[in-house]
């Protein structure tokens, strides 16, 4: 006996359209467009067009250039994240940053250049990508994304008052992101064709332009202890250059806001004659439209705390060594993060 999707289950599943993007879209065209039907009567074809069409008319383009901002954006720290929905992704992401002054205007004023290497990785296990509207086709997805990108930027720095400056910052990127999964379960052999390609599968190419807004502030509390505050806006625009499928061709607008607050002061410790300092931090991160939708979060903050030492007398190119660590905590995101930064003596 072959079991069948009633119609009335299968129209109802479709309100469940939410993030992750392709895991809904799949769902919902495979339930209905197997609805009443065998798994021998499906057609592979004819589903693999209505699921292009939804992905195209929702929030995948968006997923495609928060996946983008997640991984290149050098404000955005590097972590590894647990994000809790409807079933449970791992993100780990990994950055490389470097900002330096290239020329003194004069003034406090001064031209800078950023840049940033990253990779991203998720892993997603659907216990059932059809939600159990249908034995027959159960079929169990593990899905994984890879991402690495690299970017490029030059900024301004112009002071307003004592301790406070503006920065516009234009940039340009670039990503390469990797989809792949596998199947398993009796439905497998007749869901794979669907999804291939399309929601799972595939790869895409990416470049992206980028406008920013920083205001960075600094204030000398007295007996060595700093306050720093940076508040970032960017505007970025994400082009698919080269995809699997149109479904991954994306040509959206995405909006990030970051912010942090850094208080630092002395130990009492010393490192090479040189006082050793610790430093705690506050963060936001808000994506505020579409992209954060379809990540399945929309903010997140950030709880930090390391040491920081001058390092000058290593002899080194760099002047300040720091490690530490931070926790993260959102909307269905947990993260840890635990890391080494320097800044460099140019």
């Amino acid at each position: 006996m072959h079991d069948r999707i009633a119609p009335a289950d299968a129209a109802a599943r479709f309100g469940w359209y939410r993030p992750p993007a392709a895991r809904a879209a799949a769902a919902a065209v495979v339930l209905l467009g197997c609805a009443g039907q065998t798994a021998a009567q499906v057609d592979p074809e004819a589903l693999r067009t209505q699921l292009r069409a939804e992905l195209q008319q929702g929030t995948f383009a968006h997923y495609i250039a928060g996946v983008v901002n997640l991984t290149e954006r050098p404000d955005v720290a590097s972590a590894r994240y647990r994000v809790d929905g409807d079933e449970r992704t791992d993100v780990s992401t990994f950055k490389l940053p470097i900002e330096f002054d290239v020329l003194d205007l004069g003034h406090d004023r001064a031209l800078f250049v950023e840049g940033a290497a990253g990779y991203l990785r998720t892993e997603t296990r659907v216990a059932d990508i059809v939600g159990g509207g249908a034995p027959a086709l159960a079929t169990q997805v593990d899905a994984r994304v890879e991402a690495v990108s690299a970017l490029a930027g030059v900024g301004l720095r112009l002071p307003l008052l004592p301790g406070l400056s503006v920065e516009p910052i234009a940039g340009v990127g670039g990503a390469y992101i990797d989809s792949r999964a596998r199947y398993a379960g009796p439905g497998a052999p007749t869901i794979a064709p669907v999804l291939d390609g399309i929601a799972f599968n595939w790869n895409a190419t990416t470049v992206n332009a980028t406008a920013s807004l920083r205001l960075s502030y600094e204030l000398d509390l007295g007996r060595d202890h700093a306050l720093q505050l940076a508040s970032r806006y960017s505007y970025t625009r994400t082009w698919t250059v080269e995809s699997t499928d149109v479904a991954q061709n994306a040509d959206v607008g995405t909006h990030l806001l970051a912010q942090r607050a850094e208080l630092s002061g002395p130990t009492g410790l010393e490192l090479m004659d040189e006082s050793l300092r610790w430093r705690t931090t506050v963060g936001h991160y808000w994506l505020p439209d579409d992209g954060g939708t379809a990540l399945g979060f929309r903010d997140y903050f950030e709880l930090g705390a390391g040491l920081e030492a001058d390092v000058t007398a290593f002899g080194l190119p760099i002047d300040k060594l720091r490690v530490g660590g931070a926790y993260f905590i959102g909307e269905r995101l947990e993260g840890w993060s635990v890391g080494i930064g320097v800044s460099l003596a140019w």
